[in-house]
């Protein structure tokens, strides 16, 4: 008698056929290859529409990077040109204290360095705050009041007396403040 885990019963059995299953998809979530799919003109136009919109965010992207790369140069040229600012109101001032007492070449040396001066900064954006003595404040912006003087005349009460430090703009922006001296 043979035992069922005997060597002789062992080579009699054999082995049993699982089920017959339809045949699955080892990959159910796949995409569709290009061949199995079918266009249709909607698609296409989708397709371009997506396209379209693609290169125009890429157009604007390159519009606003050169922007910021233009703005990032104006204000890195900002600081440089602050400094350089005190020395054209120096020059300012000597003009305005040798004028009458020193030799005219001295005055005439003076002046070129001067307007020299002004031409680069005007070439590089920088334009003088519109301002003279007996005007009234019209920007507090672009005024700092350094000190007041009594006056007499009720006229010159809080109009300027005397423009103590040109103010500059540099393309719109405040680069430094107009110093006055106003009437009270």
């Amino acid at each position: 008698m043979d035992t069922p885990d005997s060597p002789a019963s062992l080579e009699t059995k054999k082995p049993q056929a699982a089920p017959a299953t339809p045949k699955q998809d080892p990959t159910p979530n796949r995409e569709k290859s290009p061949q199995e799919k079918t266009q249709t003109p909607q698609d296409y136009k989708t397709l371009e529409e997506k396209y379209m919109l693609l290169q125009a965010d890429f157009v604007n992207y390159e519009k606003r990077l050169a922007k910021e790369r233009r703005e990032w140069l104006m204000r890195a040229n900002e600081t440089l040109l602050q400094l350089l600012l005190p020395v054209l109101n120096d020059f300012q001032r000597a003009l305005t204290a040798t004028a009458p007492s020193n030799p005219a070449e001295t005055f005439k040396g003076l002046s070129l360095i001067y307007k020299k001066l002004l031409t680069l900064l005007k070439k590089q954006g920088v334009t003088p705050i519109q301002i003279a003595e007996g005007q009234e404040i019209k920007n507090e912006h672009h005024v700092e009041v350094v000190s007041t003087l009594p006056v007499s005349d009720p006229k010159k009460k809080g109009r300027i007396i005397q423009v103590v430090a040109q103010g500059y703009l540099y393309h719109a922006r405040v680069l430094q403040r107009a110093k006055v001296i106003i009437g009270q």
